[in-house]
């Protein structure tokens, strides 16, 4: 048998009648190894840092920085993603941006990346900072990417993460109410931000979300992006259209279309007018579309409790004659609530000319209620 420890002795311990005492030898102790993670750059990290830098417009980058904190968004990710194919001959997805937006993780990640990286629960953006973290929640289809270009217009302070809707990579989508879905969040935040206080940010369904969170989590403050306090009328299958934009990010569907087409005929669409949602599997497609639906009714379902966080509203443009969403959220915002209104639509809250304005709102906001 070989030991498994060694032990130098200068002298053997002896009993009084000259043999070895057992009871004086030294405990032998399982030694202790450390393994210290390998610093080695990946061959392709320098090249990746090029490409980013250049795909960013910018001179120089370094291999940990976050593409999206650096002023990346999603459209600029399908850029980047055929700049690396082309130049690696490689097949990556838009989504392996999202799963790993920085040269280091996406060069050791290259070969061993698994398909629906983009889509797992959390998509942590900025993991330093000293201050609260900031929490967005997604939209009604569930997927967070939207939230890529208003990352780098956030305060570099407050670490910055993104929920997903862990349905998207479901078999089945199960139906939930908005207080199912929300403490489904409020248990996912706990685990990446085990303790203190937290900043939740949603755009239309995911405001409404971040709303019931805060009732029940300590959150610093809240910031909601034309969102409802729910009761909104469930259109259902009759407005094809609206659907297909609440699941596929706004995009506007294909004049023919009279009924959701199936998964296949959405991704050819999806690829012809060169969406970052291409890159999604037909099953994921087909989960979008089910889980948009399914919080539609959700919404409809739903009747906001009163909220004593300080909130900012950020009210989208209304066509003429409509009120502004903000006006839904009086008398049950009861703390601080502030008003921001901005010129541009509901779907477009979050496209790079709007997120410079939403951006420094939300820096306002946030400065203030944490100071």
């Amino acid at each position: 048998m070989t030991p498994t420890t060694l032990h130098h002795l200068t002298t053997w311990p002896l009993t009084p009648n000259g043999k070895l005492d057992h009871t004086q030898l030294p405990t032998p102790t399982k030694p202790t190894t450390t393994t210290t993670p390998s610093t080695t750059p990946h061959p392709h990290e320098h090249l990746l840092t090029t490409l980013f830098a250049t795909t960013l417009n910018l001179p120089t980058l370094n291999t940990h920085d976050n593409f999206f904190t650096q002023g990346g968004n999603s459209l600029l990710a399908i850029r980047l993603t055929n700049h690396i194919n082309t130049t690696l001959n490689l097949n990556l997805n838009t989504q392996d941006i999202f799963a790993h937006p920085t040269p280091t993780t996406l060069a050791h990640h290259l070969y061993s990346a698994s398909p629906r990286d983009g889509l797992r629960r959390v998509l942590s953006y900025r993991t330093t900072g000293s201050r609260a973290p900031i929490v967005m929640l997604p939209a009604a289809n569930g997927l967070g990417w939207c939230w890529s270009g208003l990352i780098s217009h956030l305060p570099e302070d407050h670490p910055a993460h993104v929920l997903q809707d862990a349905r998207l990579m479901s078999e089945q989508v199960p139906p939930r109410s908005v207080a199912e879905l929300a403490a489904e969040y409020r248990e996912l935040i706990r685990e990446i931000v085990p303790s203190g206080p937290v900043i939740l940010v949603g755009w239309s369904f995911g405001g409404t979300l971040a709303q019931r969170i805060a009732a029940s989590l300590d959150t610093a403050a809240l910031v909601l992006l034309d969102s409802h306090p729910g009761g909104l009328p469930d259109p259902g299958e009759t407005d094809v259209a609206e659907l297909l934009a609440t699941a596929l990010d706004g995009l506007e569907a294909a004049e023919h279309w009279r009924t959701v087409p199936p998964p296949a005929e959405l991704a050819e669409h999806l690829r012809r007018v060169g969406s970052p949602l291409a890159s999604l599997d037909e099953q994921v497609l087909g989960n979008l579309v089910a889980v948009a639906r399914e919080n539609r009714r959700a919404m409809a379902a739903h009747r906001a409790g009163p909220s004593s966080v300080p909130t900012l509203f950020v009210d989208a443009k209304q066509p003429d004659g409509y009120a502004p969403a903000s006006d839904w959220w009086r008398g049950i915002a009861t703390g601080s609530f502030e008003t921001h209104q901005v010129r541009f639509g509901h779907l477009d809250l979050l496209h790079s000319d709007a997120v410079p304005e939403i951006g420094a709102a939300i820096t306002r906001k946030i400065t203030y209620a944490t100071a």
